[in-house]
């Protein structure tokens, strides 16, 4: 179940908001009557209430806004059950201080919003003998591992008694999703992304909409893209998307981690349930020693983009990104097959690792490829071990104008630096290819700039989308994925508000 968190400064505006999420479908509301900045008016707010509701009054240090005296906000928890609330909300140090009064259920709570503590356990075994009917632990995370150490805790309390728990943060933010897997009573959403009263909540509709969270179970299977940073990937959106084409119990979460954690969350990610990965910067190469198995093009190229347990347990990497970066460059030459790269010059910006995959895929295909990055000796690597030119970054732009392709596997451009571009516009003419594989946001400053100079133009998005539907495929042993569904909701994300 969802709890939609509402938090607004004035009594009729938390009503309105209340009866507006009812409206969409809340099933359960949180109150946060730390946020009034008027006295409480119990009959307007629990008088035929919308929803069964949850009333919290939170105090600064657990990540709250009541100014108060604490004797004052003790009185609003206990006339808040004597008014009628399904559920309260009691921190975990004032439990036993405050016992149960009327009908109402208590949710026995632990915050800490500056890190994740080493003792979860016995936290959950103090929040259990405040009379608790749920335990929660909100936590704040600075690492994967914290957050994972989190849901084991939680797994071993809600064995015993209900318990959830939530990891804050963007290390964590998986966690309102995933939490769900390991047998959690609830998960928390804002209703307005604007008003969001904790980090890393996620909307209401995002998760009923693109992660389906009232359909997760504990044999749900998960899969992740994985990256530092991951929060802008679309990547959950569309995957997603095809997942509830055809109704299959899988869920698909962003997961941020960093280089130090990839070895122990690999080797461990089966044990979390993790049935699949998308692998994005900076993990397509490190991840590869970390493997059972790979494919050709993960051989040839240097860079996996895509990880597949097997029922076995062996993790099997594969490379999605070659193929739909080369299908796409073909049809925008305007011709059929690879082929119509041959001996065309090719100005590859980047050395990571869709530029390696290019780089391989390119040369492969007959190109005369040159490359170029702003670390000189990574692109000087590179094109050594491709048998590749190497241009050096201060002569980009010259090289470009001479080239009939020009390809930018850098994040320059990304959101949120959308004005940036790694060429002059001068550098860019008709009669040439402009590929960015970029796609947040579609349209670069390099593309517009190519859009201008009267070049061909390739975004981001059909590579992006193509070697996703390759992923779905493995994801769902061979189900044709949506194709233009997970293009079209892609394209509605990307446009400007």
């Amino acid at each position: 179940m969802i709890c939609v968190t509402i938090a607004r400064e004035t009594n009729n505006e938390l009503r309105r908001s209340w009866e507006s999420a009812a409206e969409a479908g809340a099933k359960l509301v949180e109150i946060r009557l730390d946020y009034l900045a008027e006295p409480v008016d119990w009959t307007l707010l629990l008088r035929d209430k919308p929803t069964p509701v949850l009333v919290t009054v939170r105090r600064t240090i657990d990540g709250g806004r009541w100014s108060g005296r604490e004797q004052e906000r003790r009185s609003l928890i206990v006339e808040a059950c004597r008014n009628g609330a399904d559920w309260i909300d009691i921190e975990m140090d004032i439990a036993q201080e405050l016992p149960r009064t009327g009908i109402s259920r208590r949710v026995i709570s632990f915050h800490d919003m500056l890190s994740t503590p080493a003792d979860l356990d016995a936290i959950t075994d103090a929040c259990r003998a405040g009379d608790a009917d749920l335990i929660k632990m909100a936590v704040m995370s600075h690492s994967l591992n914290d957050a994972l150490s989190l849901l084991d805790a939680v797994a071993r309390s809600h064995s015993i008694s209900p318990t959830m728990g939530l990891s804050m943060g963007d290390w964590g933010q998986f966690t309102r999703v995933a939490n769900a897997r390991f047998g959690q009573s609830w998960t928390y959403a804002s209703f307005d992304a604007s008003a969001s009263p904790a980090p890393g909540m996620i909307t209401f509709a995002d998760l009923k909409t693109i992660y389906g969270y009232d359909r997760i179970s504990g044999t749900t299977k998960l899969f992740a893209v994985i990256g530092d940073p991951v929060s802008h990937s679309k990547s959950p959106l569309i995957h997603n998307l095809a997942f509830q084409h055809h109704q299959l119990d899988m869920v698909y979460v962003p997961l941020r981690i960093s280089p130090a954690d990839l070895d122990g969350f690999i080797r461990r990610m089966t044990d979390w349930g993790f049935a699949g990965l998308s692998v994005t910067i900076p993990h397509k190469e490190a991840v590869i020693p970390l493997l059972d198995q790979v494919d050709a093009l993960v051989s040839l190229t240097g860079s996996c983009n895509t990880v597949i347990a097997r029922p076995n347990g062996e993790l099997r990497g594969y490379n999605t990104d070659l193929g739909a970066a080369l299908d796409s460059l073909s049809e925008a030459v305007g011709g059929d097959g690879t082929q119509t790269l041959t001996g065309k010059q090719v100005l590859l910006i980047g050395a990571g690792g869709v530029a390696r995959s290019l780089a391989f895929g390119l040369n492969q295909a007959g190109a005369k490829v040159v490359i170029t990055n702003r670390t000189h000796q990574r692109a000087l690597e590179l094109a050594t071990e491709v048998g590749a030119e190497v241009a050096d970054w201060a002569d980009r732009n010259r090289v470009a104008g001479e080239s009939a392709i020009i390809v930018n596997a850098t994040s320059v451009g990304m959101v949120p630096k959308i004005d940036d571009s790694p060429l002059d516009s001068s550098s860019i003419h008709a009669n040439q290819v402009v590929f960015d594989t970029i796609y947040t946001p579609e349209w670069t400053r390099l593309l517009l700039d190519a859009r201008l100079a009267g070049a061909v133009t390739l975004s981001g998005i059909d590579m992006f989308i193509r070697q996703a539907c390759a992923q779905s495929q493995m994801f769902t042993d061979g189900l044709e994925p949506p194709l233009e569904s997970m293009a079209k909701a892609l394209r509605l994300t990307l446009k400007p508000a």
